[in-house]
Order: C-alpha cells, then structure tokens, then sequence
C-alpha cells in the first residue's frame, strides 16, 4: 500500500510587515505537506542568506522583537520534505502597521 505524499504548500501571507521602531512582530508560515515538511527561517543580507534559528518546536512563525532599522529586509521561509521545497518571501520595513 502507497503511502499518500504531497509537496509541500505555503499558505500565502502578507508579502510586506510593518512595525513600529521596537515593536514586536510575529510572521506565520503556514506549511503543509506529506510527509510534513520541515520549516527553516532565512534572512537576505545584502545577497548572502543567513538561517535564522530560534527557539520554536514547529518554526511556523517567525518572531522578532524590539525591531531597529538593522532588522528591516527580506525574510524567507523555506517549507522542505522529501518531495521539494517550497520558498515564500516578505519584506519587513519600520513604518505604521
């Protein structure tokens, strides 16, 4: 018996957060798939991406806190099973949510 398999999805947020300087922001990553993929954190410094490790037991939502302009930039979530990965992008900026 075929075991049921799915690459993995990202349900869609929104592509641009904003916050308030030392704010505190919260990004979600809804991934689903079979078997269920794992989920890592990026940054895009200046080209280069940089895994983001945090403590969190499913890393379906990013979490920052005390935002400065350093923390501004794109943010990438990266859903990966045995099937492929799946990428989704959204740019923090410091401004009025």
């Amino acid at each position: 018996m075929l075991l049921p398999t799915e690459r993995p999805k990202i349900e869609n947020g929104n592509k641009l957060v904003l916050s308030p300087p030392g704010g505190n922001v919260s990004i979600p990553c809804k991934a689903s798939g079979v078997p269920h993929p794992i989920i890592r954190w990026f940054r895009n410094t200046t080209g280069e991406l940089k895994e983001i490790i945090q403590d969190s037991k499913d890393n379906q939502e990013l979490l920052l806190k005390n935002i400065g302009l350093e923390d501004q930039g794109i943010y990438i979530c990266s859903a990966e099973n045995k099937l492929g990965t799946k990428l989704w992008n959204v740019t923090l900026k410091l401004g009025k949510s």
